[in-house]
């Protein structure tokens, strides 16, 4: 039997409807997602579950995003994360990137953009070796 070598990424809004949207998105690409209401229940299943890459919304009641990064920070959790917010401003960026975030994309999110961010996350995330067998293989290519 073939391990699963799927992502595995959970969808972190408060909004249902973008929860199904990127959920749904993430399955297309061959990605195995999960969604949750609320970052309480993110933690919860780190008990469980390993995570590749984060999606979380900026702005939810209680822990947001932001907040949710910077506790996993303050517990030692290394997981690459993309901040998604409804607010295109200079605050949320710069929030974004002072905890951590590998990156902040606004909504609507563009499917191939959320794509090709992950990927730079998860490779920065794995390093060096992960990123140098990336770039020798697309250089066979050229």
């Amino acid at each position: 039997i073939m391990p699963d070598t799927r992502l595995s990424i959970p969808v972190v809004d408060d909004e249902e409807s973008v929860r199904v949207a990127l959920r749904r998105l993430c399955l297309a690409y061959g990605i195995d997602a999960h969604s949750f209401a609320s970052a309480e229940m993110l933690f919860d299943s780190l008990e469980t579950r390993h995570y590749d890459c984060l999606i979380l919304d900026a702005h939810m009641p209680g822990f947001g995003g932001l907040d949710a990064q910077t506790w996993l920070n303050m517990s030692g959790v290394r997981i690459p994360s993309v901040i998604i917010t409804g607010r295109d401003d200079d605050e949320v960026r710069a929030r974004s990137r002072a905890v951590g975030a590998s990156a902040c994309l606004c909504k609507p999110i563009d499917a191939d953009l959320l794509f090709a961010t992950i990927e730079s996350a998860i490779a920065r995330e794995k390093g060096s070796a992960f990123a140098e067998a990336a770039e020798g293989g697309a250089q066979l290519h050229q």
